[in-house]
């Protein structure tokens, strides 16, 4: 017998719900809804977790791990820590090449 309750229910693909679906799901309202469907429509499918993140303002990983855990699946994939980390990192490594070229610009003249 398992200690941890059998859960049950059918994921959502972010890249074929329709404003139906996504709204049903517990952290999207309607207004969010619309704002995916949007997005999706002008610049096509979301191609996983860390671009759906840099594509909709207001999804972070908090929000991103709720939605998984919610149901919500990209290209059938949950979100996971090695998604959020991968964000980071592609975060990381454009600040740190915009601070790369802001500090080593033009030399302080003395």
């Amino acid at each position: 017998m398992s200690v941890f309750p059998l859960l049950s229910f059918a994921a959502i693909e972010l890249n074929t719900a329709d404003q139906v679906a996504l709204d049903g799901l517990n952290g999207l309202g309607p207004t969010k809804s619309k704002v995916i469907l949007a997005e999706r429509k002008k610049n096509g499918n979301f191609k996983s977790w860390a671009d759906f993140e840099r594509r909709v303002k207001g999804v972070g990983h908090k929000s991103a791990l709720k939605l998984s855990e919610a149901g919500l699946v990209i290209e059938g994939q949950s979100f996971t820590e090695f998604d959020a980390k991968a964000s980071d990192v592609k975060s990381t490594s454009s600040n740190t090449k915009k601070h790369l070229s802001e500090s080593h610009g033009t030399p302080n003249s003395k």
